[in-house]
């Protein structure tokens, strides 16, 4: 019966260093539970706490892989053995005894634990996927959960990175015990084995980005000119707000075409390119203004085509005072009346 009492312990440990216990109420007997039914079946549940104010739980649709590994077998009085894939890990059950930290956890049993799982076969999967209802705005999510056959026993649970069209997302693995009881979860209640234990994901979100390319075409170059400077206004807005602006120069020593790769505008966000000042003596052939570019990493780069010629006439001025200043992959420029790019020094006071 020592030992029963030994292993229960170790469950609150594992459970505290979770972040669900804060305290244990030592008065409760350990002796009432009956023993574990290890030719029952378990029930992995996968959830995401009410309380979640994540990207993922708010925004994510789509179908997220949990991996699903035992590490240890439990015995009837609640023993734990490791698994022979696991038995050369260098795991450190005994940690368990002692209400552990999540670091002391992470550090003896998890990050040994994620090492052998790299290579080797996992012993169950979820497949969660997450979908609005209908015209809904709620999302509902479906396939969370996994049944395990004679499954007593200590797991390790690792989901998958995955994304949406705006966000990677990666997780935090991490440890579940099955059975367990209200008293192993919450510190009180009964001891009564619960063969259908839930854990919690917890993830973190990585806004995605991708590009646009300016392509320039000028026709004609009057050589009695020196650079001719064309200036482009890049904005990007999702649901109306603006999430990227900024002004770029493409510059022309003769005729020909450029481009201009324009990086880390926001995924999903909807650009417009406007040409804003198209050089001295230089006039634009067809629109001066892209609109309707989709940023999405996961397909070809678009383009947003512009074409000038020269238009025959000797003016050295023209550009207007709301263009005057330009700014450039982070630097200040001056677009002086030949149409030339000028650096300006940044002063700080």
């Amino acid at each position: 019966m020592k030992r029963n009492i030994l292993v229960k312990k170790s469950f609150i440990g594992i459970m505290a260093a979770a972040g669900l216990v804060v305290s244990l109420v030592c008065g409760h007997s350990l002796m009432a539970a009956e023993r574990v039914d290890t030719t029952k079946t378990v029930k992995l549940t996968a959830q995401i706490n009410e309380a979640d104010g994540s990207v993922f739980a708010n925004e994510y649709e789509g179908t997220l892989t949990i991996e699903i590994y035992k590490i240890a077998q439990m015995d009837s009085t609640g023993g734990l053995t490791l698994t022979d894939k696991f038995k050369e890990s260098g795991i450190d059950l005994s940690i368990l005894e002692n209400q552990p930290t999540v670091e002391a956890v992470n550090t003896n049993i998890v990050e040994k634990a994620k090492a052998v799982a790299q290579n080797t076969s996992k012993d169950a999967e979820i497949s969660l996927t997450r979908t609005k209802s209908g015209t809904s705005d709620a999302i509902v999510m479906a396939g969370n959960s996994i049944e395990i056959e004679a499954g007593a026993g200590l797991y390790l649970y690792i989901p998958l990175d995955t994304m949406d069209d705006k966000y990677e997302y990666t997780f935090t693995p991490y440890v579940i015990l099955a059975p367990t009881s209200d008293y192993v979860a919450f510190g009180q209640g009964s001891d009564e084995w619960n063969y259908n234990p839930t854990f919690s994901l917890k993830s973190t979100a990585k806004e995605r980005f991708g590009s646009v390319i300016i392509s320039k075409t000028l026709d004609q170059y009057n050589s009695a000119f020196n650079t001719a400077s064309f200036v482009y206004s890049v904005v990007g807005t999702i649901e109306g707000e603006v999430v990227f602006d900024n002004v770029y120069t493409i510059d022309f020593d003769g005729a020909g075409t450029k481009t201009k790769q324009i990086d880390n505008i926001p995924a999903q966000a909807q650009v417009t390119v406007t040409e804003v000042y198209d050089g001295a003596s230089y006039e634009a052939v067809g629109e001066k203004n892209v609109t309707g570019i989709i940023i999405n990493p996961d397909e070809e780069i678009p383009t947003a085509s512009f074409e000038n010629t020269y238009d025959g006439k000797m003016i050295t001025g023209g550009i207007s005072a709301v263009n005057e200043f330009v700014e450039d992959d982070g630097e200040q420029f001056w677009i002086d009346e030949s149409g030339q790019r000028v650096k300006q020094e940044v002063r700080v006071r």
